[in-house]
């Protein structure tokens, strides 16, 4: 099982980062909800990854988990950062989010639980421990 897993591993984080950008289009030009500014640093690492990972899946290259590893790092502590933007006063500052919407108002909750940094951030996680055991050696 854990070598299946360990094979599938690229193409499931591509899977994540595709549904990512394709929610991202989807709320922004469908919708025309404008993101914040740190929602547009989240944007900037995780069109690069879609990107990377399909060349990548393309050339069946593992290596490539070096260079992709510290976006999906980087997006997922901005997405802890907003997270944590709505439970301590003293890190919503007007210099964060100056553009489109505010990261304190929750616009579109999923299950009236989890809203959009939940889920950035989740999907980030998600694809730093994929590629993370993508190239865990085998015992």
């Amino acid at each position: 099982m854990r070598s299946w897993l360990r094979g599938y591993c690229l193409y499931l984080a591509w899977l994540i980062a595709s549904f990512g950008l394709c929610t991202s289009f989807f709320y922004g030009e469908f919708l025309g909800i404008s993101p914040c500014s740190l929602c547009w640093y989240q944007r900037m690492a995780l069109f690069p990854l879609v990107v990377i990972l399909a060349m990548a899946l393309y050339r069946g290259d593992r290596g490539v988990v070096l260079y992709v590893l510290p976006l999906a790092a980087m997006g997922g502590l901005i997405g802890a950062f907003q997270i944590l933007q709505r439970h301590f006063v003293f890190l919503q500052g007007p210099s964060v989010c100056k553009f489109g919407i505010q990261c304190s108002r929750s616009l579109v909750q999923v299950f009236g639980l989890i809203d959009f940094s939940w889920l950035s951030t989740i999907g980030f996680l998600m694809i730093f421990v994929l590629l993370i055991f993508s190239v865990s050696k085998q015992r």
